[in-house]
């Protein structure tokens, strides 16, 4: 859509056989894509993997999800092997929490959890699931106990660490019945105004109540105090806004942000400049196919329309720099032509579109 190519009429005398291939091509991509997907992170699996980059050599890692820890590795108290805290905090740490609250002697699962390093991952699944009827009897009888005290506290600790990083991690599903322990357990620290042992992102990956997580949210976010903002710019001062793209040009996510665009343009509060990044060969086609939508643009915003595509990297993060603006909107990772490199050395709240995480692993940026 947007291409500028004919799209309305496109394919209209092909007929059902050349729609339907075309379903076919991206039905057997779609399942070539999802055969590739692992079942659970390659933290966790025990075949062989690439050294982290950041990796000593020689240095000691946990013999079960491989991970090199930043915190003293433990001991398995079967074969001597390394475990980390999390996959301790999930097998020994875990049967230890519940056993206090267990007037019976924890299933034979348990056992099979004490040592993780001899185990395959497949084992250790079936063991975690075999478990959770002891957990479910633990969560119950600690609920009983009106007065908050450390046992209690330890085992919704390593209720939540499963629930956070064990299940998730180790290829294990929770059932309904499960969530609902889960729940009362948060229902019942956010009660005693404590930090629940299950986080607002964990809580929203899990499926919990919105209620829930919006009581969870509020107690984490108490815990955390903003501290005065330094060097804030006075109410007065007009903040100088860059909007950053590869591509101006006349399509559906164009118009979508074009009206605000204008606005903005006449913003008494803020000065706003566009720049395209543009190659030459796109931008010719930008010129011929968006025409109309540029010169609007360009009329409203005069000299603060910017066309720089014709530069190297280097010296449009020069420009950039003699603008000192105080937030950047990049609309990228989405388009032909991204260039990232724009910014080596840029200060400046750098905004992102399409909600992608910081700057994709780019070293350009810092």
């Amino acid at each position: 859509a947007g291409s500028g190519d004919g799209g309305d009429g496109a394919g209209a005398g092909d007929g059902g056989d050349a729609c339907s291939m075309r379903l076919d091509i991206l039905a057997q991509a779609a399942e070539n894509a999802a055969a590739e997907v692992p079942h659970r992170p390659r933290v966790l699996t025990r075949r062989r993997r690439r050294p982290h980059a950041d990796a000593r050599p020689g240095a000691p890692c946990c013999s079960f999800c491989h991970n090199e820890s930043e915190f003293n590795l433990r001991t398995c108290p079967s074969c001597k092997s390394f475990m980390c805290h999390t996959c301790a905090g999930i097998s020994t740490d875990l049967l230890s929490a519940i056993r206090l609250f267990l007037n019976e002697a924890p299933c034979k699962a348990w056992e099979e959890l004490q040592c993780l390093g001899c185990q395959s991952v497949q084992h250790v699944d079936s063991s975690l699931a075999d478990c959770m009827a002891d957990i479910q009897k633990a969560i119950a009888s600690s609920l009983k106990i009106r007065k908050n005290n450390k046992d209690c506290e330890r085992l919704w600790y390593h209720v939540g660490l499963l629930f956070a990083v064990g299940g998730p991690f180790s290829g294990v599903f929770f059932s309904d019945t499960d969530r609902q322990f889960l729940e009362k357990m948060l229902n019942h620290e956010v009660t005693l105004k404590t930090k629940p042992s299950i986080g607002p992102w964990e809580a929203e990956m899990l499926g919990l109540s919105p209620d829930l997580i919006l009581a969870v949210s509020r107690i984490y976010a108490g815990k955390f105090k903003l501290k005065p903002s330094v060097g804030a710019l006075n109410d007065t001062d007009k903040r100088r806004i860059l909007y950053v793209s590869a591509d101006i040009g006349e399509h559906p996510t164009a118009h979508l942000m074009g009206a605000e665009l204008m606005e903005m343009g006449r913003s008494q509060r803020a000065e706003v400049f566009l720049l395209c990044v543009a190659k030459e060969d796109r931008l010719k086609d930008l010129q011929s196919s968006s025409s109309r939508y540029r010169t609007a643009l360009k009329r409203a915003y005069g000299q603060r329309f910017l066309e720089l595509g014709h530069m190297d990297d280097k010296k449009i993060a020069q420009e950039i720099k003699q603008l000192s603006p105080n937030i950047i909107y990049l609309a990228g990772f989405h388009q032909l032509d991204d260039r990232i490199g724009v910014l080596d050395g840029v200060t400046a709240v750098i905004v992102q579109a399409v909600a992608h995480a910081s700057t994709t692993g780019s070293r350009g940026v810092h």
